[in-house]
């Protein structure tokens, strides 16, 4: 059942609320489903080069693209049909080298983890001096390439794959 179409680009999206937020193209867009019949465009902001992964924590988005992670404010998107949604860029972190490709992003309260495609390193971005975002740290899971982050109860979960070997890791966040 095809309830309505609407042609937004993405290479990474979600959902928070009523709202489907989509990166592509360069730009993150955030589009009202709240009524299925007519999907309507909210936001339409700068977003990242080949955006790869996203992740919400309360009320900030990280999104992340090649070398690059972007924390927004949410504001009210997506919390009742129809909200007004601005979709406000609060940081914008380089990852080096600069066009390092991203497999996964975890995020928690004023920190992101970024999984690195293609190897087993993690970069852990925090809030610095002054609530700004930055690269605070560099850790590297066991083995094998990671291929998905997911940050709960003060624990990262890490799914690694090695030849056909998939494995889950557990690291303490405190």
């Amino acid at each position: 059942l095809q309830v309505a179409t609407s042609t937004v680009g993405a290479q990474a999206a979600l959902s928070v609320g009523t709202a489907w937020l989509a990166a592509g193209g360069g730009r993150l867009r955030a589009l009202d489903v709240g009524v299925a019949e007519s999907p309507t465009v909210m936001a339409d902001v700068l977003g990242v080069p080949e955006a790869q992964a996203m992740a919400v924590v309360g009320r900030d988005l990280y999104l992340a693209g090649a070398g690059l992670v972007v924390r927004y404010g949410l504001g009210t998107c997506g919390d009742w049909v129809q909200a007004p949604c601005t979709l406000v860029e609060r940081d914008r972190v380089d990852l080096f080298p600069s066009l390092t490709s991203i497999s996964a992003i975890a995020a928690e309260p004023r920190s992101a983890y970024v999984a690195l495609a293609g190897g087993n390193e993690l970069a852990l971005l925090g809030e610095v001096e002054g609530g700004r975002l930055a690269v605070v740290a560099q850790a590297f899971v066991s083995s094998g390439e990671t291929k998905a982050l997911a940050a709960t109860h003060g624990r990262l979960a890490v799914l690694t794959q090695q030849g056909g070997s998939v494995a889950v890791e557990l690291r303490s966040l405190k």
